[in-house]
């Protein structure tokens, strides 16, 4: 089994430099047009089965007004057999890639391919139980 770690360096966050500014700024002079929006990420169902997962340098920025980078040029493969941890300090994005694997978030840059017919599960960080019995639960 392999395991990559996700790398800290790739995120938003703020650096030494102020990059996330600049890029913020380069950002919204790009879009300053009216009508114009964000980028979209990608979501090709291409790859072959033997890697069932590319991302081509991926940029991932929040769905909301504020628009916070989380994600910057992040490009792996993973292949047919290979695990991938993600991990890291709260508020760096590993939720939000996720998100953008399963299609939920795509504003921003890049490519992500996966195979045709290829199924993924997500869970929550945090369950989620509505009001009512098991069966109420299971049919939600």
């Amino acid at each position: 089994q392999n395991t990559e770690e996700f790398d800290h360096d790739r995120t938003g966050d703020e650096d030494e430099d102020g990059d996330e500014e600049q890029d913020r700024r380069g950002l919204s002079a790009l879009n300053s047009g009216v009508g114009e929006e964000f980028g979209k990420i990608a979501l090709i169902e291409d790859a072959p089965e033997d890697t069932p997962l590319v991302l081509e340098q991926m940029t991932l920025f929040t769905p909301d007004d504020a628009a916070r980078m989380l994600i910057r040029d992040l490009s792996f493969t993973l292949r047919r057999q290979e695990r991938l941890m993600l991990v890291g300090e709260s508020g760096r994005g590993k939720s939000s890639l996720l998100r953008a694997l399963a299609g939920l978030w795509d504003r921003g840059d890049g490519v992500i391919h996966v195979s045709p017919g290829s199924k993924a599960m997500f869970l929550p960080q945090k369950p989620f139980c509505t009001i009512g019995s098991l069966t109420d639960q299971l049919l939600y």
